[in-house]
């Protein structure tokens, strides 16, 4: 067995760097998908080949994570280094890759000392474009999205990104 990789640690591989990683080991003699699932943990076939596919990446947070773990471990197994994408990757993103919608929005929420003033220093539109932008980004639904605004309801949200009707979107819009 491995030591020294901690389960709670944060992902440093990219998700599609995750892919490419067990796309290549199940091309080597005798590795098959059903042996992937049993090795990540015993994941449904339908997981791995959901995220084998890139679809729904926020859906496989379970399978991008294990895989993420199991490859750290392959790698201290075979005594290699962390890749230069590895060490970037650890660089640019210090508390890792989020897994999953959910994961990314408590991290949102535990950051701290933002000014929750009277004040917006954006315009609506550029809210509008980084509301649409994260919801497309990270894999957040707009039923998410409606309950981290304050439970704000849905029609609210989608007026708002509507750009139509402005001035009754305030809610949304702070």
């Amino acid at each position: 067995a491995v030591e020294n990789v901690s389960t709670d640690d944060f992902v440093y591989d990219t998700y599609p760097q995750v892919v490419v990683k067990v796309k290549d080991f199940i091309t080597r003699d005798g590795v098959t998908q059903a042996t992937m699932c049993k090795v990540l943990g015993g994941i449904y076939h339908v997981a791995l080949t959901l995220f084998l596919s890139g679809k729904n990446v926020y859906k496989c947070g379970k399978t991008y994570k294990a895989a993420y773990l199991f490859f750290e471990k392959f790698r201290i197994l075979e005594g290699k280094d962390k890749s230069e994408d590895r060490v970037k990757n650890e660089t640019e993103n210090p508390i890792g890759f989020h897994q999953c919608a959910e994961d990314l929005i408590e991290r949102i929420e535990a950051v701290e000392n933002v000014s929750t003033d009277d004040f917006v220093y954006d315009t609506y539109p550029q809210v509008v474009v980084k509301v649409k932008d994260f919801i497309t980004r990270d894999g957040v639904t707009q039923a998410t999205m409606c309950k981290v605004l304050g439970g704000i309801y849905h029609v609210a949200l989608t007026l708002f990104l509507s750009g139509k009707n402005v001035y009754k979107c305030g809610k949304t819009y702070k």
